[in-house]
Order: C-alpha cells, then structure tokens, then sequence
C-alpha cells in the first residue's frame, strides 16, 4: 500500500518515460546475458507499470515496444534457428502473452475505478438517480436564493406499471422506462435535470421556469409521452405534479415532498392528469 501511495505522486508521463527506459535497460541485459538466458518475463514490470499508471492505450504500446526490444537483443545475441520464420514466431508469441497481460490490467484497473466510485447514473434508463437528482436541486435552490429566480420542479408517475409488467413482461416493461426517459429528455433544455427517482417515478428541474413557461413545457410534454405510448401500443398513463419555486422552501427534502403529494393527489383523484401549484412563502 505505501508503495502504490508513493507511485501514484508521480505524473502519467513519469511512469510512461520509466516504463520504456526500463524496456532498453531490459533489452540491453538480454543483449549481455546471451541467447542462453531469457529475460522475456522480467518486460511485465515495465508493461506493468505503464498500464497501470498510463492507461491502457499506452500500456498497448508499451507491450509492442517490449516485444520489438526482446526481439531485437535475441537477434543481436547471434542466436542460431533452424528456421528463418523461428524468430518471428517468437515475437509474435511473446507480443501476444505481453498484450493480453496488459490488456487484463487495464480492464481490472477500469472495473476497480468504477467500484471506487459511486454510480451517478440509473443503469436502465442513462438518467441520474434520486440522490444526484436533489444534489441539482439543492444547487438550484442556492441559485434561487441568492438571484431571486424561480424554478419548477416535476415528478412523473407512470401509471399501472407494474400491471402493465405483468401483462406485457418485464422486458417491455424495461423498454418502455427507457422510452419515457429518452422523450423527458428531449423535451426539456439541456440545462434542465431528468432523473429516474424510483421504479416508475421521475423527477424534472426546471432551471429558472415560472408558472406560464412550466406549464407550455409539462403540457406539451405529457402529449408526446402519450403519442410514445399509443404508438407503441401501450396502455399506461401518467400522473404529475407540478410545484413551481418562486421562493425555495426550507430544504430540497421539503420540495422534494411537496412536488411527490401534487403527484399523488392526481393518482387519488383518477390519475392521467397534471396538477400545477406555486410555491412562495
């Protein structure tokens, strides 16, 4: 561990640089040494160290040196083969074991980075998930405070989804959260948030949206996610809430909560359908 901490305080281009200046060292040595000694497997140090710290493209490049280099110091060790294509046979060989090698590294490296970090993305639709969804409001909501604009915020139910996944399967249900996802997308600004918050619940941040400019924009946008659902022959509804922040409340919990009751209050009330409130203290 102290060694892979002091490691890492070097920059990319000092571990590629080492890397390869440890190659002609080894390249050399095998030159010294004589065709009777091999020092082919000592080149995954190098291959090693500029894949984990380089990535993986130069670790690529790094075994193709490593395998041109080894070739190099046997030809110049005055080996004799019984075949001339002997030679050729070996670097490709060895290129191969050297590129899988770092190909493997640089894999197990990716899949480590990505467990280190906590996913920011649902894995089915491509939207942020819930936390990441308040993490927006919350910085729209200091935003608001301190330039005194409004913003709006919106949460989606899809109606009778899990009768629907019953009727129609998991996997359309999977493809048809994946369509609502792609038509709230592109039906809002590329400044605006989407998020998938539950199972059939998504979230909109409408940055600096009144009541006049949310209401065009929802509308519009619960027309096309009905003409998606028609022309895919699927029989689902929705139900929204719609809370318009001309002053943020208290917390992004308290806002949050606010926009899911309009929400629920539709379902209550028979679903398919939209409720607009304003928020202002």
């Amino acid at each position: 561990m102290g060694l892979a901490k002091g490691l890492t305080r070097y920059s990319r281009l000092f571990h590629i640089a080492a890397g390869l200046i440890t190659v002609l060292i080894l390249g050399l040595a095998d030159y010294l040494t004589g065709p009777e000694t091999s020092l082919s497997f000592f080149y995954l140090v190098p291959i090693v160290q500029v894949t984990w710290f380089g990535g993986g493209l130069v670790g690529l490049g790094t075994a193709l040196s490593s395998a041109t280099v080894w070739l190099a110091g046997e030809l110049a060790s005055s080996q004799v083969y019984g075949h001339r294509l002997v030679p050729v046979w070996n670097v490709v060989v060895v290129f191969c074991f050297f590129l899988a090698f770092s190909g493997g590294l640089a894999l197990f490296r990716a899949r480590l980075a990505r467990q280190g970090q906590p996913a920011t993305t649902d894995p089915l639709t491509g939207l942020v998930h819930a936390a990441r969804f308040r993490e927006a409001v919350q910085g729209e909501k200091d935003r608001a405070v301190r330039y005194k604009h409004p913003l709006t915020l919106v949460y989606v139910d899809v109606d009778g989804l899990e009768g629907f996944n019953r009727r129609f399967g998991r996997r359309t249900g999977d493809a048809l959260l994946r369509t609502v996802a792609a038509t709230l997308r592109e039906n809002v600004r590329a400044s605006d948030t989407v998020a998938r918050l539950g199972g059939d619940e998504f979230g909109l941040l409408l940055v600096e949206v009144d009541t006049e400019e949310a209401e065009v924009v929802i509308v519009r946008t619960r027309q096309n996610l009905l003409a998606v659902m028609e022309k895919n022959r699927w029989p689902v509804t929705f139900s929204l809430g719609v809370m318009t922040f001309r002053q943020p409340a208290s917390s992004v919990e308290e806002m949050v909560q606010l926009v899911t009751a309009l929400a629920e209050a539709v379902k209550v009330e028979g679903r398919d359908s939209i409720k607009f409130e304003v928020y202002s203290d």
